[in-house]
């Protein structure tokens, strides 16, 4: 399976891009003529603004928590005698946070948009993720259900951040878990690494390990979308070869400017930039990225 969700560098010391290849499903149901409804029309356009949106605040949120992080490491590799000035550990937990909320609202967009593609006349707009499965249930877009099915398994991406009572953002948002920081220095090692938990309060133990699921997720998620836009594609691609009803499909994998916010300048990248899988075609993801700004 391409690999079209993920870090992506075109040029070495060049600058770095987000590839969110489900960006050209949101843009394809709106070719003109395809939705009929007005209502739905509208719906539709709200989806894809809000979609970019969303992914752009994700990116944004997972490069201030690496940034975040990689400022702690700094501060904890030196004698405490040297600590400088430094963010509180509060930064990190609200970029945690935020990563979560994005998070959540890229996956709820992306289901949404899974009506328009099977039934561009009046598509159902189910109210929320519970009414979307019982749609599919009900025999609607049965060409997804075997991949929406998976996600409620225990292990999947899914699993670890949504699950009611033990996904990371059900335990940030509903429930007194606390984020935890704390750093790791071994005899030999020239440098701190910085751990990050999601502890309850009522429990013992370490706690979960966040970047570890974060990361996993991420990956997860990107997967579980490349197979997702690959199935929506085939059937757009057959629709648009209706006579009176065609349309082209984006070639090219839409793509977001990242770091999200970054002013002219270089920036060095590490090889985990956003904790997210590189796509195919891309140079290694880890150096320098430079922007310059065209006058």
């Amino acid at each position: 399976m391409p690999v079209r969700h993920g870090c992506f560098r075109l040029k070495e010391d060049g600058p770095l891009f987000l590839h969110f290849g489900m960006l050209r499903v949101f843009i394809s149901v709106l070719y003109p003529g395809r939705i009929t409804s007005q209502q739905a029309q509208e719906r539709a356009q709200s989806l894809h603004l809000h979609i970019n949106d969303a992914v752009r605040r994700l990116a944004y949120s997972l490069d201030t928590f690496q940034q975040a992080k990689e400022k702690w490491e700094d501060v904890l590799s030196l004698p405490m005698e040297q600590w400088m000035e430094h963010d509180d550990q509060v930064v990190l937990g609200i970029a945690a946070d935020s990563i979560s909320h994005y998070f959540n609202i890229c996956f709820d967009d992306v289901w949404r948009v899974i009506p328009f593609v099977f039934d561009p006349v009046s598509p159902d707009e189910p109210s929320g993720y519970t009414a979307f499965k019982r749609l599919l249930d009900r025999g609607k877009f049965a060409a997804v259900k075997p991949l929406v099915d998976q996600l409620a398994r225990p292990g999947t991406w899914w699993h670890s951040m949504f699950e009611r009572g033990s996904g990371i953002r059900q335990r940030f948002v509903h429930y007194t878990d606390m984020f935890m920081v704390q750093g790791q220095q071994g005899p030999n090692d020239e440098r701190c690494k910085v751990l990050t938990f999601v502890r309850s309060s009522y429990s013992t133990g370490q706690g979960i390990d966040f970047i570890m699921i974060l990361r996993d997720s991420l990956n997860g998620f990107c997967d579980w979308l490349d197979e997702l836009e690959a199935i929506l594609v085939n059937e757009l691609s057959a629709q648009s070869a209706t006579p009176g009803l065609a349309w082209p499909l984006l070639a090219n994998c839409p793509r977001v400017l990242v770091p999200v916010g970054m002013h002219a300048g270089t920036r060095e990248i590490p090889d985990d930039f956003l904790y997210m899988p590189v796509c195919d075609g891309s140079l290694p993801i880890k150096g320098t990225s430079t922007l310059i700004i065209q006058r």
